[in-house]
């Protein structure tokens, strides 16, 4: 802290929701994160310092009520905070931050302690912060890279492998066979048209990437051959501008013309691909530059 605090108020509570305290710190630490983004219908922006062990999640604009802050936070924080440190800052309506803090306590009893500069009770917060402390840079890290894929109403968000052992640990992953990514379940059961649209620009580079590349076709080219070939209420834009700039950053060259269509690779050779025996990702590949079919005899 940049200057010291002073209690400004404090009281105890129940802890009602006693299975949370079987819960791991990651998945209690995603729970409070989903939580407060229906707060606030937003998801956060996130300040992580690489090889430290705190996050930073960013409300901006937000403002919310103290009470209502602890009804919905206070058990949750109170059991994330016996694994990893955890606290709510905000500017309070004098001008000052002010901090929100829940602790166990025996009997699961929480400690619920407001604290400022001045030591002046204060019912607002604005402009919300989360701080989290996990055990170690590792999870700090992991954790980071799963929070910064998740959208505010979405039904999942597919996180790379990397942070595979984090989840497992966590008890908070989806696993789909074949797939490039893991998928983390927010909401309800998700299916396959829920994981594609919860990949994020990026992802979508980085799949036609190692297309590419390394002629891998994971299982998301599958889904996304099966929704393509059905068309309707199915948007293709993002994986069609995806696709021209990774062909742009690979040098690919597509020629594709009037009786003429090859591709070049990077070197110069022609490579071929096939509609009919090829794999789902050739396939969504010339379905991109050949978007309409044209009957015959016309």
């Amino acid at each position: 802290m940049l200057y010291p605090y002073q209690t400004a108020e404090e009281h105890r509570a129940p802890l009602r929701e006693r299975a949370l305290l079987r819960q791991p710190a990651g998945l209690l630490a995603l729970e409070l994160v989903c939580t407060i983004n229906d707060l606030f219908t937003a998801a956060p922006s996130l300040l992580y310092q690489e090889g430290t062990k705190g996050l930073l999640l960013l409300y901006r604009d937000s403002a919310c009520d103290t009470s209502y802050l602890e009804e919905e936070c206070r058990e949750l924080m109170a059991c994330l905070s016996s694994h990893w440190e955890t606290a709510l800052y905000g500017t309070a309506p004098g001008g000052e931050t002010g901090e929100l803090t829940f602790h166990l306590e025996e009997g699961n009893r929480i400690l619920c302690r407001t604290r400022c500069v001045s030591g002046k009770p204060f019912d607002q917060l604005s402009g919300l912060c989360v701080k989290l402390e996990a055990d170690s840079s590792e999870h700090a890290a992991r954790l980071r890279d799963v929070l910064g894929q998740i959208r505010y109403n979405a039904r999942c968000c597919a996180v790379d492998r990397r942070a595979g052992a984090f989840l497992d640990e966590n008890e908070i992953l989806e696993d789909q066979d074949g797939s490039l990514y893991r998928y983390l379940t927010l909401e309800g059961d998700p299916s396959p048209i829920d994981y594609l649209q919860a990949l994020s620009l990026e992802q979508k580079q980085h799949l036609w990437r190692i297309f590419l590349q390394d002629g891998e076709q994971p299982m998301e080219f599958a889904w996304l051959h099966e929704f393509a070939q059905e068309g309707a209420g199915f948007c293709m834009m993002e994986w069609e501008l995806t696709l021209q700039q990774v062909l742009d950053e690979l040098e690919f060259q597509i020629i594709n013309q009037p009786g003429q269509f090859y591709i070049l690779d990077p070197s110069g050779k022609q490579i071929t691909f096939d509609f009919i025996r090829g794999g789902p990702a050739e396939k969504v590949f010339l379905k991109i530059l050949f978007p309409v079919v044209i009957p015959h005899g016309r």
